[in-house]
Parts: structure tokens; sequence; C-alpha cells
């Protein structure tokens, strides 16, 4: 910026020329790659029929558009450099020219006034070229993603992709695309970063923390390189957070969110995580051969890292407004009917979900809780849904039945009833949803001996808890097994 008579005198306004000559030339530029940009279409439409011909076509189409839409803008700014650069040399050539300190007091303000000018302009004509900020809530954020030009979408999904990665309302192959580029983008960061810290001894745990991390993006990326996986979120701040779907949820007819629990993070058990994510889509499909199920693991929030936490509803608290509005975002950008719309919480996930359902509501037809530590209530109705779109499993010998609230009752109500084969009411987070006595519905889930396995088997092959987690996600409810009655 020009603020005195010593910068105005060594103003290089040659170089602002110089500047403005190379924005012409690369408005030229885009001007020829549009022209060919028209020439392949052209040749497209004359020599190739069929649908990848169309969607060649659109492609060519949108890269036409997104290029044209450069040219205006880059003319405006070699003619805002041109002009400056005139009004510059034209003041300095007054100051040199200057009789009496006031004409030189009004060359230097002439320059600094060009100078603001031109920054404001540029300024706004930046701003011009930005689309508006979305606004809150997924169906209006769903309104304004339609409302953009196809160019503006496209600088948004070039320029801002962590942003609109995480958006609830946009459509999920352009939160895919999105999410993708930040995947490559921190892969690279922390690649450059890890071999920064090579051979620094005082950032063991750092190192630790980039290599763990690292390894988690791989792990997504072999996923993501599966056909029909899309990546609907990611952040790898703290311990790291990604939503990925197994199956188009905009265009299939069944969707399930299944929420993970206690441990699970971007940078450990994520790909366990995605196995059980891809069974319970296979159980639906089983289920239901003619209806397609989309299932998405929703690890969109820092989940509890040891039993401590655990027995705190914090973390829960904080994750009820991120999945409501992506259950919410679900329901806004899908096309067409869409069946069933399932959330299904395990161990802690199921606190997730039943605290977001009696705080916020939660759009589901069925909440699915398997090995729930409680899920904030003391009964079905006090979740405000129906009674009747409440499921619950829990293994007889899940370990989290005994998380009990207190010491004594751990004793007096828990361990001795629990050998007695009664069922384990009182949990840390509320009622045993899998009690009778919370008025939801039971159904059946394997035993197992060992109390961690039977805690982590409701995914095992041959476990009816999956086979029924995939019929109440395909809606076949009616098909759904009971606990075998107690033996006497």
């Amino acid at each position: 910026m020009i603020i005195g008579y010593a910068q105005l005198c060594a103003a290089d306004v040659e170089a602002w020329h110089a500047g403005a000559t190379a924005f012409r030339r690369l408005a030229q530029q885009v001007e020829e790659r549009v022209a060919e940009f028209d020439t392949a279409a052209a040749g497209l439409r004359q020599d190739w029929r069929g649908t990848a011909a169309d969607a060649a076509t659109v492609a060519v189409a949108d890269l036409r558009e997104l290029t044209a839409a450069c040219r205006v803008p880059i003319e405006r700014t070699e003619r805002l450099l041109a002009e400056h650069a005139d009004r510059v040399a034209a003041a300095r050539r007054a100051l040199l020219a200057a009789r009496t300190p006031e004409a030189a007091a009004l060359a230097v303000h002439a320059a600094r006034q060009s100078d603001e000018r031109t920054a404001a302009a540029l300024a706004q004509l930046t701003a011009s070229m930005s689309p508006p900020c979305p606004p809150a809530g997924p169906v209006a954020v769903r309104e304004w993603w339609r409302g953009l030009s196809r160019t503006q979408r496209e600088l948004l999904l070039l320029q801002s992709p962590e942003r609109i990665g995480g958006l609830d309302g946009v459509p999920a192959a352009d939160r895919d695309r999105a999410n993708r580029e930040v995947l490559r983008r921190e892969r690279e960061r922390l690649s450059a970063l890890l071999a920064s810290l090579a051979g620094d001894r005082h950032a063991a745990r750092e190192r630790d923390r980039v290599e763990r991390t690292l390894a988690g993006l791989a792990t997504l990326a072999d996923r993501l390189a599966r056909p029909g996986a899309y990546l609907l979120g990611l952040d790898t701040t703290g311990d790291g957070r990604a939503i990925v779907a197994l199956g188009d949820p905009d265009r299939s007819k069944n969707v399930l969110t299944y929420v993970p629990g206690m441990g699970v993070r971007l940078d450990g058990q994520l790909g366990t995580s995605l196995d059980r994510t891809a069974a319970m889509a296979e159980a639906a499909t089983t289920a239901d051969p003619s209806a397609s199920t989309a299932a998405i693991l929703w690890l969109g929030y820092d989940t509890p890292n040891s039993l401590f936490e655990g027995a705190s509803a914090d973390a829960a608290h904080d994750a009820r407004a991120a999945l409501h509005d992506f259950q919410d975002g679900l329901a806004a950008t899908h096309q067409g009917d869409l069946g069933e719309q399932s959330v299904v919480g395990h161990s802690y996930g199921a606190l997730v979900v039943g605290e977001t359902v009696r705080d916020l509501g939660l759009r589901a037809d069925d909440l699915v809780f398997l090995g729930a530590p409680g899920v904030g209530v003391e009964h079905a109705a006090d979740l405000h849904v129906d009674p009747a779109m409440v499921w619950a499993a829990s293994a007889d010998n899940d370990i989290v039945g005994l998380a009990a609230p207190s010491i004594r009752q751990f004793w007096v109500e828990q361990v001795w009833p629990r050998y007695m084969g009664d069922p384990m009411p009182d949990l840390w987070h509320g009622h045993n949803p899998a009690d009778d006595r919370f008025g939801g519905r039971v159904f059946e889930a394997a035993d197992n001996a060992n109390p961690i396995s039977a805690h982590l088997a409701y995914w095992d092959r041959g476990n009816p808890a999956l086979d029924n987690v995939g019929r109440i996600a395909a809606g076949r409810e009616s098909e759904v097994s009971s606990p075998p009655p107690p033996e006497s």
C-alpha cells in the first residue's frame, strides 16, 4: 500500500502493468480452452452414443462451464491492475512536478486512494466468485445446494472440501467427493509431519499418534477402494471421526445407521466397525433380497476411551446434535420413497442414540440397542416414541450387564441374581432396554460363556442377533425371533 512520499516514488508501476499483461494472456488461454471443450463436446455427440457417452458429455459440459466462468474475473482483474498502474504513474509524475507541499500531498493522496479502491474492488470480485454461505439445518442446506449453479458447486468442492464434506443436506455423492479430497490431503499432511518428527527424541508420543492416525486413514482408503463405499465425514483431530456408508444412502430403499461404542476411533477398531456395518447390510439383504439397504458407520463423535469415561454421559451429550442432524440429512437428500430408516446403537453408542431421541428426537423408524449400559431413560415411553419401534438384545453373559450404578447394587442386585438366571434391570445409564419391563421389544441374541466375547459377538455369523437386526432394517419385523423362555 502506498502510504507516503518515499513509497510513491519507489512504486514499481511496470510490475503492475506486467501483472495486468499476464492476466490478459491468461484470459486468452481460458478462451482457447473453452473453444477446445466445445470441439470435444461436438465430437462426442457425433461419434459416441449410449449411457457412457451421455455421462462424458455432461462431464465435458461441467468442465467447460467451470473454465468459462473464470474468464470474466480474470479480465476484470487485468483491468483493475492496469487502471491502478496508470493512476499511480500519474500520481508519481504529479509528485515529481509538485512545486508546493500541498500539491505533493494531493499526489500522495490520489495514489493512496487508488490503492484503497483497487483493494476493495479485488475483494468484492473475490466475494462475488464465492457461493453464499450455507444456511443452518439439513433441509435448508439441501435447498441451498440445489440452488447453486453447477460452477458454484464445483468451486466449493475444489476450494472447501472439508466444509462441504461435513454438511448434512448435501447429497452423498458430493460429500464423498469432498471427503475423499480431505482424506488425500490429510494423508499427505500427516506423512510430511511424520517425516519432520523423525529423529526427534522428544516427539515420540506425537510420532506414535501420527502413525496410528495414518494407519487408520490407510484402512479407510482401502475400504473406499471397494465398490459402493461413500465417505460422508472425516476429521483427524482428537481421536478422529469418520462416517462411511456401504451402499448409496440417497438411492437405497432402506438406510441403517450404526453408532459404535467405547474405544472405537479413527486410529483404532475402525476396520472391525466397518466389518460389523457390512455384516448388517448383508443381513438386511438376506432378510429382503428385493430391497437395497445402505448401512452407515456413524463414528461422528469422540467415543469414551476408558470405563471411567464410559460411566459418564458427557460424550453422549456432546454427540446428540450431530447425530440428530445427520439422520435428518439422510432423509433430506434421499431420492424416492425412503423405506425403513433404522439406527443401531451398540454399548455406549446405545446411550448416544437414546439420549438423542430423548432430548432432540431422531429421524428413524426403528431404534435398536445391542449390549446397552442403559439408554438414558427408565422406560421406552420416556423416549417419546412408540415403544413398538424400540428393540433391544443383550447376551445372557454380556459383561455390560454388570455395569451397576453402585457397588451395593453390583453385589446385591447384579451378581447374585445374574447367576441365578434373572435379568439385570438397572445399569449405569438407566434401565436395561433388553429387560421386558423396559417396555420395548426384546429379540434373541446368542449367549457366550466369555463375558467380553458375549459383548462383541452380536455380528458373528450364526448369531440370531445379527439376523434379527437385518430383519428390522429391512422392515421384516414380524420375522424377528424372541428370546427363548428361561429354563425352569
